[in-house]
């Protein structure tokens, strides 16, 4: 039997590599976004191209973060996330040589689909590791500091090594880095499982990732136009499939992910939590560098930096948050932070070539707040929400982060009015992005307070036909 404290010391080595390998996970989503200037210059992207290259690794991450959820909880948490971090290396190491946007966009999606692993798994392994109800909501808060923490340091690792080098010498080395943490995993990480399996459901996976995949190839198409046809044979074909597996559920006998899950509150807030983060924050964080490098004249120095200081102000507030914030309510906490980060898009207001640094610190440090607040309580919900099956919990929550990022950054492109030539895909009024995006925000707070305002009868209704966990 083991002693309390092997069980922490085991658990410690848990939350340790799994934080890193989020916190890796989050360093390549930030690279495009810091080095998409020198990229697509040398690889001559068009302007299509440059929104594909920008959404590429969001497309990869949403498609199959539910399907590898549900793999993982049945056949093994520490193999998914072996496999992504294997996966990882190697898509890397394919963006390091890539001689084609072509190559480069399919690498991006592959990264996309290995941090899909990484993340689903990685909160999966936490939520097994941390029995406690305590214990694990520390946990996870520390695995979700990781998010903000990644895209903290990614800037101005991105910065650092690309100046160096090129852009290419920074997926060298995440590529490396990638196959060190799987050594690490491979060595330190216990194998964990559900005590029940789902049983496999290939044709809901199949749909739900064909699915998801037409409809962010239609968001990242529409990008350059939404009158263009293909958007709208993308949105049909989508919309069909997600129906199709909507069906497929309803009546399967092992589904994927059962209906009756949205009826739990918990997880519906959960994953309304992580959308409107994608949408609101996420996409206009992926959106703001290119547009102070292009609009504002930055270079990629002082544009890491200062989302430097945005990320490293969520990953404070996320620490603060796990340390004092556990009496403040799940559903609460995510209301607040949606609406602090609402604050922070409007105290960015002023974005023109004349603006300088100091106009936009403050509105960066109150996004960053709020941020935090919402790093800290999201991965917590989609544990408690889906307790037994917490890679399942993880991927769901995480598709819905990243299929919100990927609406968010095309939805901004979109109606920026773009122009021909290089800065084809970047607003010419950004100001009116940070409006969509803290409205977008204020819409979320209501829609989780609408949430946390169910009467309890219903609430008590709802979780007693809710699948048994």
């Amino acid at each position: 039997m083991q002693s309390a404290a092997d069980r922490r010391e085991r658990q410690t080595v848990t939350l340790a590599v799994t934080s890193a390998a989020t916190l890796l996970v989050m360093i390549v989503y930030t690279v495009v976004p810091i080095t998409l200037v020198q990229t697509a210059a040398s690889l001559h992207a068009s302007a299509a191209s440059q929104s594909w290259m920008l959404n590429g690794m969001n497309v990869g991450l949403s498609c199959l973060l539910m399907v590898i959820g549900t793999i993982a909880d049945d056949y093994g948490r520490k193999l998914l996330f072996m496999a992504g971090l294997l996966v990882l290396a190697l898509a890397s190491t394919l963006s390091a040589v890539s001689m084609s946007p072509g190559l480069f966009i399919a690498t991006r999606l592959g990264e996309g689909a290995a941090g899909g692993a990484i993340l689903a798994t990685s909160l999966g392994l936490v939520g097994a590791a941390f029995p406690s109800a305590i214990e694990r909501a520390r946990a996870a808060a520390l695995w979700g500091a990781m998010l903000g923490a990644g895209v903290a340091v990614g800037p101005l690792f991105t910065s650092l090594f690309a100046s160096v080098g090129s852009w290419r010498t920074v997926y060298w080395i995440l590529a490396a880095v990638a196959l060190l943490t799987a050594l690490l995993g491979m060595t330190t990480l216990d194998e964990t499982r559900a005590e029940r399996r789902q049983g496999a459901d290939l044709l809901g996976a199949a749909t739900l990732t064909a699915g998801l995949a037409c409809l962010l190839a239609a968001l990242v198409t529409a990008g350059q136009g939404w009158d263009q046809p293909r958007v709208l044979e993308l949105v049909a074909a989508s919309a069909a499939l997600l129906v199709v597996f909507w069906r497929i559920e309803a009546v399967a006998d092992r589904p994927m992910l059962d209906p009756r899950l949205w009826r739990r509150p918990a997880f519906v807030a959960a994953t309304l939590a992580a959308l409107f983060t994608g949408l609101s924050v996420i996409g206009l964080m992926s959106y703001l560098p290119t547009v102070l490098e292009r609009v504002i004249g930055l270079t990629p120095w002082a544009t890491s930096q200062l989302f430097a200081l945005w990320a490293g102000t969520s990953f404070v507030a996320t620490l603060l948050a796990r340390r004092r914030g556990f009496g403040l309510h799940g559903h609460r906490s995510v209301a607040l932070g949606l609406a602090v980060s609402a604050v922070g898009d409007l105290a960015l207001w002023g974005l023109t070539r004349s603006a300088g640094v100091w106009h936009l610190i403050p509105g960066l440090v109150v996004s960053g707040v709020g941020y935090g607040l919402l790093n800290a309580v999201i991965g917590r919900l989609a544990l408690e929400s889906v307790p037994d099956r917490g890679s399942t919990g993880s991927g769901v929550n995480n598709a819905a982060r990243y299929i919100g990022s990927g609406i968010g950054v095309t939805l901004l492109m979109a109606v920026s009015r773009p122009s021909a030539g290089p800065t084809a895909t970047l607003a010419h009024d950004p100001n009116l992005a940070l409006v969509i995006g803290a409205a977008i925000a204020v819409l979320g707070a209501v829609s989780i307070a609408t949430v946390q305002a169910t009467p309890q009868s219903i609430v008590l209704a709802a979780q007693a036909q809710a699948p048994n966990d």
